[in-house]
């Protein structure tokens, strides 16, 4: 069983680690209040690629980097994110790798 107040990634953990498909979630008194599934928590994590575009020119581009937004040509396919451009500092483009 998980707790209901427990955290998606730590039922995901638990899941993998027993190798089951599903789990019963709990109250604080131990009574059944549901059952979460391996799609459940894949809904959790999961974006759609214009959603994780947004981000990558947002948050990481523009804030963490302070670069313009179009600074890189960003592409996401099927969540696999694809980087195209020239940067001034050689850094940059290891700092965008990670």
């Amino acid at each position: 069983t998980v707790h209901a107040e427990e955290a998606a990634a730590d039922a995901a953990r638990l899941m993998a680690r027993l190798g089951v498909e599903r789990l019963p979630v709990v109250d604080e008194e131990e009574r059944l209040v549901g059952i979460v599934t391996r799609r459940d928590l894949l809904r959790v994590f999961l974006r759609p690629d214009p959603e994780i575009r947004r981000r990558i020119r947002e948050e990481v581009l523009a804030d963490a980097m302070d670069l313009p937004p179009d600074a890189v040509d960003v592409h996401v396919l099927d969540g696999v994110v694809t980087l195209a451009g020239r940067l001034r500092r050689r850094s940059q483009a290891s700092m965008l790798r990670r």
